[in-house]
């Protein structure tokens, strides 16, 4: 032994570390922060934007369908040679007592629709009576109005038109005619393709239309 002499020191206790900080989380009682004047301005303006695109998409629903109508009344016209046929905004009213249908069946299918067999061909009765009450047009068409659209139904069954496009005869008597006009738009495009009628024509872009 060298003589060294003295306490062994014990070494010094671990230190135990510090706990991770953790966030609390947010209860459902916490107060929401209000939204800002700024983020209230610009939702509201959103708003008002989505209900300016839902008018426009119904505009332009309205103004395809009345571009239907017009092209569909302009080939009558063609077809026809008859400039007195109603404007596109009257022309669904026109169809119900199926004269014109006939007319139309007549021109292409004389020998199924011959104009000896058309009723009222002249609309006189139907006339007389609209005058009588104009404020109620439904009241001028008559029962026998019916066998017109009866007619026009075989025309259209004498050349191959899918039955799924024609409109029920009830229907087109009782005024629901936006399926006869595009009805009348595909036997249009038919007839073209058979060669036994002009084309319809296109007047998207181009018509102007006032109603009132």
């Amino acid at each position: 032994m060298n003589g060294m002499s003295g306490a062994i020191r014990s070494p010094p206790p671990p230190v135990a570390p510090k706990p991770a900080h953790i966030s609390p989380r947010p209860s459902n009682d916490a107060p929401v922060s209000p939204v800002k004047p700024e983020r209230q301005q610009s939702e509201q303006q959103n708003g008002e934007k989505v209900e300016d695109i839902d008018e426009k998409r119904l505009n332009r629903k309205a103004y395809d369908y009345l571009c239907r109508l017009s092209e569909v009344r302009n080939w009558l016209v063609e077809c026809l040679r008859d400039d007195s046929i109603s404007p596109a905004t009257t022309l669904e009213s026109a169809l119900q007592n199926g004269v014109l249908l006939a007319r139309i069946a007549n021109f292409f299918a004389p020998d199924v629709v011959p104009t000896t067999a058309i009723y009222d061909l002249d609309q006189n009765k139907y006339e007389t009576r609209l005058a009588a009450d104009p404020e109620n047009p439904e009241n001028a068409l008559v029962y026998r109005h019916t066998d017109n659209i009866v007619l026009w139904r075989k025309g259209l069954e004498s050349i191959r038109l899918p039955e799924i496009l024609i409109p029920e005869t009830a229907d087109v008597y009782e005024g629901r005619n936006a399926k006869t006009v595009f009805c009348l738009y595909a036997l249009a495009r038919q007839l073209h393709r058979m060669r036994r009628a002009p084309p319809i024509r296109n007047v998207a872009g181009k018509a102007i239309f006032t109603i009132g």
